[in-house]
């Protein structure tokens, strides 16, 4: 199991979400990527459902590329704005969502749903229609409930 101390390294969007609670799809979801001194990766994955309006979003869908694997510099963002108030989390080993699908990530799928307004949504999914893996079985993996 990946251990120490992680950095972020970059924060990524999906439409539909690549994660799953309880049989239930989002929207939209985040992939908050960090690595620690041993090159090894965890993602924390904020889910999002259409709903309020979202203005820690704004800064980062003003600056979102117009092209798919573009990417973009914030010079200020606290990523913690982003997280909701409920840290619990479902914990499980897999694989990075995008090619090579390297196995060893650390996932944690925050279990408490963020919202973001329609027009938001449809802001990013104009540029982005579709860019997510589906969602893949467990094949044996077990999940940990934390936080």
């Amino acid at each position: 199991m990946p251990s120490g101390k992680y950095a972020f390294v970059q924060m990524h969007f999906h439409t539909p979400s690549e994660e799953k609670i309880m049989g239930r799809t989002y929207p939209l979801n985040a992939h908050l990527v960090y690595r620690n001194t041993a090159g090894e990766l965890a993602v924390v994955a904020l889910l999002f459902e259409e709903g309020t309006h979202n203005p820690t979003l704004e800064p980062i869908l003003a600056a979102m590329p117009d092209n798919a694997g573009g990417m973009e510099t914030l010079k200020t963002l606290n990523i913690a704005n982003l997280l909701p108030s409920n840290r619990r989390y479902y914990s499980y080993a897999g694989s990075l969502t995008t090619p090579p699908c390297t196995e060893g990530v650390r996932w944690h799928v925050l279990s408490s749903v963020l919202q973001l307004s329609t027009t938001q949504l449809q802001a990013f999914k104009a540029l982005y229609p579709m860019n997510a893996r589906p969602v893949q079985p467990l094949n044996g993996r077990s999940i940990q409930v934390g936080g």
